[in-house]
This record gives structure tokens, sequence and C-alpha cells, in this order.
């Protein structure tokens, strides 16, 4: 492939890396509301709850209905801490082999998919 376009990709990557930590960063260690309209962890809250809801309460009905409702909380941390670290991960195999991966493999060439497993 060009250099070029494996310098763009590398570049795509640090960009993700950087929006992944910073959209983290937000939502964890900042003491304040982030008020911008696009974030990943805003869209990810909303579309989730709005799919979350919908289906609990057509599937369930009466009182488990808030029983499981309840759960979407702890569920959707864990969800979104996973989004975060693929994202990461994705980022940096696309950082790597766009920098030129220096993977050794038996096949001689190192590819995008060596980067990211």
């Amino acid at each position: 492939m060009e250099v070029r376009v494996k310098f763009l990709f590398a570049i795509l990557g640090v960009t993700l890396i950087f929006l992944v930590l910073w959209d983290a960063f937000e939502t964890i260690v900042l003491p304040r509301r982030v008020t911008r309209k696009y974030r990943l962890t805003r869209l990810f809250y909303r579309y989730t709850w709005m799919l979350w809801s919908y289906l609990i309460k057509h599937i369930v009905k009466g009182k488990r209905q808030e029983t499981y409702l309840s759960y979407y909380g702890p569920l959707s941390l864990i969800v979104l801490l996973s989004i975060w670290a693929a994202g990461a991960v994705f980022g940096f195999a696309l950082l790597n082999w766009g920098m030129g991966s220096p993977v050794n493999t038996p096949e001689g060439t190192a590819g995008f998919a060596t980067d990211l497993i």
C-alpha cells in the first residue's frame, strides 16, 4: 500500500485514540458537566437507553419492569468501558500498522489483522 495512505491511517489511529481517551476523561474525571452536543458517551447512553427501555416495556409486564430497567445502569457502564477499550485497541492497531508494523510473522508480511490481534 502507498506510504501516504498508511500515514493517513496512522493519523486516523492517533485521532481515534485521542477521542476515546478524551471522552473517558470527560466522563470519569472532569468535575463539571460537559455540554458538547456530540460525545461518544452521550450518544451511547441516549440510544442504548431508548433500545433497553423499549425492549423491557414490550417484553416484560407488571412490577418486574422496574427490576429489569434497573439492570441498565451497571450493564451499560461495563459496555461503555468495553467500547472505550476496543476503540483504544483499534486506534493503536491503526497507528502501528500505519507506521509500518515491526511485527515478525511466518508469512513475512504483517497486515492490519496481525496488528489488531
